[in-house]
């Protein structure tokens, strides 16, 4: 049968955007980071992966990833929104969906979510996600930048796409991270 995710019913975090793992493989890997410039149509890699339709997607992106996802979304499957970052730099006028058909052809959902909205219960999310952290059912990656100097560097890598993961500014190289 299909693979299905269990999503915790506590706060989703930015972690669970294209990173969840199925069938023991990087789903971000396996379909592409969301950046521009790929020679790959994420749509197709997109389906390779999720043959059945994308049940649930977490979105930070937008643009043409939330529209290859849209492409296939598994009919009920859920789009949660918390970002667009390939839209807050664009000069002039920003892209719409071209896809959103979809979501009444496969009666998906598409939410905004903002985690401030969570602030409550963000203890209880901490204490669930490390768990599944170790316990290795969650995964993640970071990409380390060393040197208070180059935190310049590493925001600008947000923005242009050069990081892959969690990214983090290693100011003192004594404190281990794993």
């Amino acid at each position: 049968g299909r693979p299905r995710i269990k999503v915790t019913q506590i706060v989703l975090f930015q972690i669970l955007r294209l990173q969840i793992a199925l069938h023991g493989e990087h789903l971000g890997h396996a379909v592409g980071d969301g950046r521009a410039g790929g020679e790959d149509d994420p749509a197709k890699r997109i389906h390779q992966s999720c043959p059945d339709g994308v049940d649930v997607y977490f979105d930070n992106v937008g643009g043409d990833i939330l529209d290859a996802v849209l492409t296939n979304i598994a009919m009920h499957g859920r789009i949660v929104m918390c970002g667009a970052i390939s839209q807050y730099n664009e000069a002039g006028q920003r892209q719409g969906l071209v896809n959103s058909s979809m979501l009444i052809m496969r009666r998906a959902r598409m939410e905004g979510f903002i985690i401030l909205d969570y602030a409550p219960r963000f203890a209880e999310a901490q204490i669930e996600l490390a768990g599944l952290v170790l316990n290795g059912t969650l995964k993640h990656r970071e990409h380390l930048i060393h040197g208070l100097e180059k935190a310049p560097e590493a925001l600008n890598l947000l923005f242009s796409g050069g990081n892959h993961g969690k990214t983090l500014v290693v100011v003192d190289p004594s404190v281990q991270l794993d």
